[in-house]
């Protein structure tokens, strides 16, 4: 409880305090250009994965087996990296 009230205060000081708001949106964008690439590949690979089980079986016939392929897919990609 006295932790979460201290998180709680920090962050009302941190959303009030001009200065500390430019150094965390600073700390922000830093984190995205460096997960930026990051993202794009993983949402490449989820695309390529949905293209994948809907080749071997459309969602729309039975998204169960769509879905057991899609898992598969994913699987298979994560064990590749």
């Amino acid at each position: 409880m006295a932790l979460s009230r201290l998180l709680f205060m920090a962050a009302k000081m941190a959303a009030t305090n001009p200065a500390v708001r430019k150094e965390v949106q600073k700390a922000a964008e830093k984190s995205y250009t460096k997960a930026k690439p990051y993202i794009k590949k993983a949402n490449e690979n989820l695309k390529e994965a949905v293209n994948e089980a809907a080749k071997q079986s459309p969602p729309k016939e039975n998204i169960s087996k769509f879905m057991g392929a899609f898992v598969a897919s994913i699987k298979k990609k994560i064990d590749k990296n």
